[in-house]
């Protein structure tokens, strides 16, 4: 018998002029790592919400979600909530305490537990997750992956059978992301927790799971192990969505057998198919030959620009007596330029930039600005002022079809999923028609199509003359578009390159492609330098 079993559930939004969910069955067993993956927009979100019944979104429904062989409506509120944890995308929405130990307490209070048993849940679970070092510690003093870090935890104080997580890792730094990731794993392997993620990173996910679920347009297009669902999608567009190992194992031309999904498998086949062909070792030469001349006579050719963004020696502390969160920050940034800014969790990126725009105000140093300046904050819904899509962008119908979204004119903007939401928050920014875009975590919840989409809308306003200053944590999405990067750490500029020079000099913030390509293609740093090096014949001298 299935612990959750999905008959046919169909489900539409109030004045949405279609089904989000279209007949979807699907069985999870206990015990089970499931990831639910696909486009913006294609219903995941959904649907991991009909999994419990106080969560569920309101609209028309049909069909039928089953825990433990009983309708998920019949099942209590107490019940589901001992039972079956879910964990949201936003790590602030849902921390509710001001205290760590507090957070941790605050399920386990109201079921009305025993004070002695209350805390000896606590205690063993802050030790379990590695948080009993800030348990004394005020919630919103925690950064992003911490406070991510803690609603697990205070999800599994309540020992559910199964936790749910809605794209976790969306406002994580990698180094913070893969050690999520790693605890999910652990919780699933060691203790039978069943646990169903949606996620559009999917290079650590896929190998772990037990079971990949493929959405398209509201329906469940795949349903496997992660190697059988990658060789179902081998020749389709959703083949997008697997990881950049098996992406490029694809456009080398290899066929759909023993496709690489991490980092160590594609190391491997890499070094393996080099060795067996000495034309491929020529290309690669080649190729670092020609990256290394190509990026010299760019710096050489180098034209000093006008500065868009000038800081210097900029301090700033929230409190008057708290510690300094920006520590005498000097930064130049040239017109035309995409400027990118990477760094951990709470390292003081988000901060910079609000000082940046005005939002907030240093305490010593200078900030000037040449140009129309619009920034698009992290948590977009904030920008959201209207009950529809259209009335967001004043009814201009043209930027909605730009950015697809001209079949939610109607759509309420907190009804769109989360990468919906971006987009929304990014046509209203493109209406202002800025000089400088000052993004924060632009491509935060969106699926790899529609980061194309965005990169070539950052590219064409780069050509217009516009400067762009990105806060991300996607090293993939930097590393493609991105012109100059500096390096955060604990409130100051630590590094500044060239985004090629910082990739590749790079261990832990750099992208999958240089880690998997290592010394053998040293200079790529993108999916098409990589394939671009490994395809005999291609490089002319």
């Amino acid at each position: 018998m299935a612990q959750i079993e999905i008959k046919n559930l169909t489900f539409k939004y109030a004045m949405a002029d279609s089904s989000c969910l279209k007949n979807v069955s699907l069985n999870i067993e206990n015990g089970d790592f499931v990831v639910v993956c696909g486009k913006s927009g294609c219903g995941k979100t959904t649907l991991l919400r009909c999994l419990k019944s106080v969560l569920t979104p309101n609209g028309d429904k049909a069909g039928e979600v089953l825990f433990e062989n009983k309708k998920i409506e019949e099942v209590d509120e107490r019940t589901q909530a001992m039972k079956i944890g879910f964990v949201m995308q936003n790590p602030q929405q849902q921390i509710v305490t001001d205290k760590v130990w507090h957070e941790l307490a605050f399920g386990l209070e109201n079921m009305g537990m025993a004070r002695e048993e209350i805390g000896a849940r606590i205690g063993e679970t802050a030790e379990y997750f590695g948080i009993a070092k800030l348990y004394e510690r005020t919630t919103n003093s925690l950064s992003g992956g911490q406070k991510q870090l803690l609603n697990l935890a205070a999800v599994m104080t309540m020992q559910p059978k199964v936790i749910i997580l809605d794209e976790p890792t969306a406002q994580l730094d990698p180094i913070a992301a893969e050690k999520f990731i790693q605890m999910l794993h652990k919780i699933n392997d060691e203790l039978g927790t069943t646990v169903i993620i949606s996620e559009h990173r999917l290079d650590q996910l896929l190998p772990v799971c037990s079971k990949a679920v493929v959405m398209k347009n509201g329906e469940i297009l795949a349903d496997d192990n992660s190697y059988k669902v990658a060789d179902k999608l081998y020749n389709t567009e959703e083949f997008q969505f697997m990881p950049i190992p098996a992406q490029i194992y694809k456009e080398i031309g290899e066929l759909s057998e023993n496709i690489p999904l991490t980092v160590g498998q594609g190391r491997k086949w890499i070094e393996n198919y080099v060795n067996q062909n000495q034309i491929i070792k020529e290309n690669i030469a080649k190729q670092n030959r020609l990256i290394n001349l190509e990026y010299e006579n760019k710096d050489k050719n180098k034209s000093a620009k006008d500065i868009a963004i000038s800081g210097k020696n900029i301090w700033f502390r929230y409190e008057r007596d708290g510690a300094d969160i920006i520590k005498g920050i000097s930064v130049n940034i040239e017109n035309e330029q995409i400027y990118c800014i990477l760094g951990g969790n709470g390292a003081g990126k988000s901060t910079l930039i609000k000082i940046l725009c005005g939002i907030l105000k240093q305490y010593r140093g200078q900030v000037k600005i040449n140009g129309k300046i619009v920034y698009m904050p992290q948590n977009v819904q904030t920008m959201f002022l209207h009950d529809t899509v259209i009335d967001e962008v004043d009814g201009n119908k043209d930027i909605l079809t730009k950015l697809n979204l001209d079949k939610y004119e109607k759509t309420h903007p907190y009804d769109l999923s989360g990468g919906e939401q971006q987009k929304l928050a990014m046509a209203k920014v493109l209406l202002c028609n800025p000089d400088i875009l000052l993004l924060d975590e632009p491509t935060k919840g969106i699926d790899v199509i529609y980061k194309k989409e965005m990169g070539k809308i950052i590219l064409d306003l780069k050509k217009q003359g516009k400067t762009i200053v990105i806060v991300s944590h996607d090293v993939e999405f930097c590393a493609e578009y991105g012109d100059r990067c500096a390096m955060f750490f604990q409130g100051k500029i630590i590094s500044e390159s060239s985004i090629r020079e910082m990739i590749c000099t790079n261990r832990f913030y750099t992208t999958v492609s240089h880690k998997m390509a290592g010394e053998l293609i040293e200079k790529a740093i993108t999916k098409e330098e990589v394939v671009w090096s490994m395809t005999a014949g291609s490089i002319t001298e």
